[in-house]
């Protein structure tokens, strides 16, 4: 009981903190039972977190099936990636913001999981007021290609509101409406219902999504309606059936194979936050600020050093371009920018042989805390 007092004190502290500042909260640091214990740069291993969905999503040779495919993927990645690092029992955590240089390699069967946080800072802009929480306006797009069909799928990202934070157990609530719009002529609309913005029958975590071709949006193909944390329902518009129900919470997670520890390179996500990890695990303010700050300061450092010798930090896995034309193509046929000036540009893969040939140890005589 005195552990969930303390918890609130410090909950209640620390909204009265956030709720004056007038900037982005992105780099505010949280109580340790606010923050999860997994930073931001493993958010794309939820993409492929059902690793029968990720492969199925270039299988079919209909591309309607195959936007239907995509789109599927997408609502099953959003539990894993709202409730990162936590179950949904502990509700809505706070990532650990990725530095530049960090990594996260994984495995899941035949596929390999490569991230890199490219760019210096966080690509998203994030509010807190009391009546409706925290707030995250995720900035950018991704994009995603099927080589067997040479086709490309560009996504666009919905707003993510922490809700319930004063009652001490926050949960996550997607808002707005996002699209996923390919080459191969066909778009999906995904509308996201939050239950205090419509009637009191809204569930939770609700949303109504429609695949069509891209000459006649008014005529739909499919329509997806359900809960993105529960289950949903695939409707098939020509025959006027429900062909599909899918159980987001029955259906199997793909173990992703992780190095240990200790086999890291100092540079890889795990390895780089262990002791802030630690210190939330234990609940350890002082050890969670202690060990965030050597590794923000070194940051700080490192970009300081760059900007005397005249230096861009090296990027390894993703290089920066100022321009996509298939990306801008897709984003502008949604009325949508590409927003480069946000994102410092456009970033895309080296591409397996160059990737291949990286080897650790990365970033040699440097690690995420400073000079080596």
């Amino acid at each position: 009981m005195a552990s969930t007092t303390t918890q609130l004190s410090q909950l209640k502290d620390f909204l009265a903190y956030i709720v004056t500042l007038k900037t982005d909260l992105s780099n505010v640091t949280a109580p340790p039972f606010v923050l999860a214990p997994k930073s931001a740069v493993e958010f794309p291993a939820s993409w492929c977190s059902h690793h029968s969905l990720f492969l199925a999503q270039g299988a079919s040779q209909d591309p309607a099936e195959r936007a239907l495919a995509v789109l599927k993927n997408f609502l099953c990645s959003l539990k894993t990636q709202t409730y990162v690092g936590t179950s949904e029992e502990d509700g809505a955590k706070k990532p650990l913001n990725a530095f530049l240089g960090e990594l996260f390699f994984g495995q899941l069967d035949e596929s390999q999981l490569i991230s890199e946080q490219a760019e210096g800072y966080v690509a998203q802009e994030t509010g807190f007021s009391p009546s409706s929480g925290v707030t995250v306006k995720q900035v950018g797009h991704a994009l995603i290609h099927l080589s067997r069909h040479d086709e490309h799928h560009l996504i666009t990202l919905p707003t993510l509101n922490v809700k319930s934070i004063l009652s001490g157990k926050p949960y996550p609530e997607l808002s707005g409406t996002c699209h996923i719009t390919s080459t191969n002529g066909f778009t999906s609309r995904i509308a996201f219902e939050g239950k205090k913005l419509f009637r009191a029958a809204t569930k939770k975590n609700s949303f109504h999504a429609e695949v069509f071709q891209n000459d006649k949006p008014d005529k739909s193909i499919y329509e997806v309606s359900g809960q993105w944390n529960g289950s949903f329902t695939v409707h098939d518009c020509a025959s006027k059936n429900d062909i599909e129900t899918v159980d987001v919470n029955t259906l199997d997670l793909t173990t992703l194979k992780l190095a240990s520890i200790d086999q890291q390179d100092p540079w890889e996500s795990r390895r780089a936050w262990v002791k802030v990890v630690e210190g939330i695990q234990k609940r350890d303010i002082n050890l969670v600020s202690k060990e965030k700050n050597k590794i923000e300061e070194a940051q700080r450092a490192f970009r300081r050093e760059e900007q005397e010798k005249g230096q861009v930090w090296p990027r390894l896995f993703f290089e920066r371009k100022e321009h996509d034309d298939v990306a801008s193509k897709l984003a502008s046929a949604l009325g949508e920018s590409l927003s480069t000036d946000r994102t410092d540009g456009v970033w895309k893969f080296v591409g397996l042989d160059k990737a291949d040939q990286l080897k650790p140890p990365y970033h040699d005589g440097l690690v995420p805390t400073g000079h080596a």
